[in-house]
Parts: structure tokens; sequence; C-alpha cells
């Protein structure tokens, strides 16, 4: 299980900056996130994480943020939160909370 970090003095524990999705595009298989150094940098080398593990992640405590990039020679920007919500009895990583059932990183 991931751990909660401090996050008092950086923007999220994790910074995702990838997904694999099912196929019908309904729910996020893996998603790729580097860790958020305590100065806001981000690790070398995006990790892998399942879905599960992501969704218990963030119900404990751990803060997930998109990250992108304006462009390939650009730095990762910080994006959006994400947040876990249960939709017809089940879970959905949103960044915008909505009642659609599937994930959403907008």
């Amino acid at each position: 299980m991931l751990q909660v970090r401090d996050v008092t003095n950086k923007w999220a524990d994790w910074a995702v900056v990838a997904v694999d999705y099912n196929a019908a595009k309904t729910h996020i298989d893996t998603l790729w996130a580097h860790s958020v150094n305590d100065n806001g940098s981000l690790s070398d080398k995006p990790e892998s994480f399942k879905r599960e593990v992501v969704v218990n992640a963030i119900e404990h405590g751990s803060k997930f943020m998109t990250a992108y990039r304006p462009s390939a020679a650009s730095p990762y920007s910080k994006g959006a939160l994400l947040q876990v919500m249960l939709v017809g009895g089940k879970k959905f990583v949103h960044t915008k909370p909505n009642s659609t059932p599937k994930d959403n990183l907008e």
C-alpha cells in the first residue's frame, strides 16, 4: 500500500502524468505518477500503480494531482486534484466532481 506523506511543503504526494484505460474507456487500469519531492520537483522516473491502489491511497490521505507539459521540452506543471467519487455504488477517479459513471481526468 502507498504510504501517506507529509504534504505541507509540497503540492502533492504524486503527480499523475499518464494513464492506461480499459478497452471500454470507462475505467483507468494503470496510472503513471512521479513522486513529488519536498521542494515541489518530481522524481526522475514515474512509477506505475493499479487504479485500485490509487483509490485506496486517496481514501487514506495521499494527494494525487495531474501534471502536464505544455511541450516536450517544458517542465511539468500542476494540473487538477484527483478525487474518488461514488457513482451508482462504484468508485471512480475524477478531477471534476460529477455523477458520470466512468473515470475522468480532465
